[in-house]
């Protein structure tokens, strides 16, 4: 065997990249700041001085899977918005596909609007403003970068804070792969998450809704 081929089946079984983010240990009145802070680079957050004061918890946890970031997410309620500024500060040009274990959001915007559906999925586009208000919740994300998705849409551009619905069964699928994944990514090789991802994609292509 080659080094180089050495180098690669070493990379291949190496875990994934991984990020751990919690205000837990840190004292009461600095948690709230710190979570906006560690937030920032996609997300303005707000929250009421209650919420602020009253043992405010929340984390985040981490997976990269071959391009595409994998967050559980957990905090109180609160606001988030992402203006025009902060999308031309971060240039992210992506999808977020999001599940809600525990609580739930809410927007006015997007073509269904109201609050998110129960065992549903929340579709923001993040090349887009977005506004919008969660209660004390569990969530995962997944971020996945535009072209792995909007090749495959015929409105790619209006898929915005779209709710897609647990009474489609694909949506169902769909959910609980993504629910799926933040209790195998810590055990997962990087050569795994190269064959999962694009049937995580597939999966994601043929639930979502083709027409705005």
């Amino acid at each position: 065997m080659s080094d180089t081929e050495g180098a690669i089946d070493d990379t291949s079984s190496a875990s994934l990249a991984h990020s751990h983010f919690s205000v837990s240990s840190l004292p009461r009145r600095h948690r709230f700041e710190e979570w906006r802070e560690s937030i920032s680079c996609i997300f303005e957050v707000e929250a009421s001085s209650d919420v602020r004061q009253d043992n405010f918890k929340a984390s985040v946890d981490g997976h990269l899977l071959d391009g595409v970031m994998l967050a559980q997410n957990s905090s109180r309620q609160q606001t988030w918005h992402r203006s025009s500024q902060r999308i031309a500060a971060d240039g992210m040009d992506h999808y977020m596909v999001q599940l809600f274990s525990s609580g739930n959001m809410a927007t006015d915007q997007g073509p269904t609007g109201g609050v998110a559906p129960k065992d549903g999925l929340v579709v923001f586009d993040l090349s887009r403003k977005a506004k919008s208000a969660a209660n004390n919740f569990i969530n995962v994300s997944l971020i996945l970068p535009r072209e792995m998705v909007a090749p495959f849409l015929q409105a790619p551009d209006d898929q915005h804070l779209r709710y897609l619905s647990s009474e489609e069964p694909l949506v169902r699928l769909l959910h609980n792969q993504i629910a799926t994944l933040p209790s195998i990514a810590p055990d997962m090789t990087t050569a795994q998450a190269i064959e999962v991802v694009p049937h995580v994609g597939g999966l994601l292509r043929v639930s979502w809704p083709i027409r705005p």
